[in-house]
């Protein structure tokens, strides 16, 4: 539905002709694509196998990058001169080959704009063919993703120093899974228990069967060395260890909390290290993480001496 033409050039032809409505029925498509496509940051074009030049670009090419839209249509080899240099080959050996193959292909790289500045993009490319079946365009969209990318880096690099300060702090830390637990005990209050601490405190097989179900999806060093394990690996095969009958109501106390739906919780227990069996009066916190609040399928515990 390309045209060999800017968006604002429309040729002169016979108003009444079909070739004429048909241009108007494209170019108000075209129109309504760019609106879309102006929102998203991103631009539609078409590509000459032959000439290896663009037939079509649509206007906001400027806006998101800078450079008159003359240059995208008649300079030889523009395309590849604003690929970042570290990109450029890949993304024209891969370009070439899917084309080769008459493959439709996407492609994530970055280009530089007419500042200096790199923007991260995605490229969607259609293989175009004649009556004949051979391949004569590239058709498709360019969107920049610049924002996403840097948003991921950013979270990964908060990742990064999460992990780091977890693995790395002194003080005993946790992160718990205790989604089963959560959906179990919701459906104790469905029966009618009110008082889900006195009813566990009533009931404690089932307290311990509901306790069972709590995975320890990580420890840090601090939880190896304060409760005198070998490995990490040795603190999770022995976990149970560490807890005696009297650290029993203080832990049903935390599951009643998880019944209540709280996403802090503050407790004193009782806990014994693996290797000596030293008794530990613990301080306790629970924090359910963020995006979490619900499900409780993370939950995450400090504990002090």
């Amino acid at each position: 539905f390309f045209k060999q033409k800017t968006a604002y050039e429309i040729k002169e032809c016979d108003w009444s002709s079909d070739v004429c409505s048909s241009d108007l029925a494209a170019r108000k498509q075209l129109d309504k694509l760019n609106e879309v496509l102006a929102a998203a940051d991103g631009f539609v074009w078409e590509w000459n196998v032959d000439t290896q030049l663009f037939e079509f670009v649509s206007p906001e090419v400027e806006r998101i990058f800078g450079y008159p839209l003359d240059r995208w249509l008649t300079e030889p080899e523009f395309f590849a001169k604003v690929i970042f240099e570290e990109d450029r080959d890949r993304v024209l050996t891969f370009c070439a080959d899917r084309t080769q193959m008459g493959l439709h292909h996407t492609m994530e790289y970055r280009v530089v704009d007419a500042r200096g500045d790199h923007h991260w993009v995605r490229d969607y490319c259609f293989v175009k063919r004649d009556a004949l079946g051979r391949i004569t365009h590239l058709h498709g969209m360019m969107i920049d993703i610049t924002e996403r990318i840097r948003a991921s880096e950013l979270m990964r690099r908060g990742d990064e120093r999460y992990q780091r300060l977890f693995y790395e702090s002194p003080i005993s830390l946790w992160e718990l899974d205790c989604s089963v637990a959560k959906t179990l005990l919701t459906k104790l209050q469905e029966t009618g228990v009110e008082n889900v601490e006195a009813w566990l405190l009533d009931h404690p097989q089932q307290a311990f069967e509901i306790a069972n179900t709590i995975k320890v999806l990580d420890i840090n060093r601090g939880t190896v060395t304060m409760f005198e394990a070998d490995s990490a690996n040795d603190f999770l095969n022995n976990v149970g260890s560490i807890f005696r009958e009297e650290s029993l109501p203080p832990y049903i106390g935390w599951l009643a909390s998880l019944a209540r739906g709280d996403e802090a919780y503050d407790f004193e227990n009782t806990l014994y290290s693996l290797k000596t069996g030293r008794r530990m009066i613990c301080s306790i916190r629970s924090r359910v993480a963020r995006g979490h609040e619900g499900s409780y399928s993370r939950d995450r515990k400090s504990t002090r001496l």
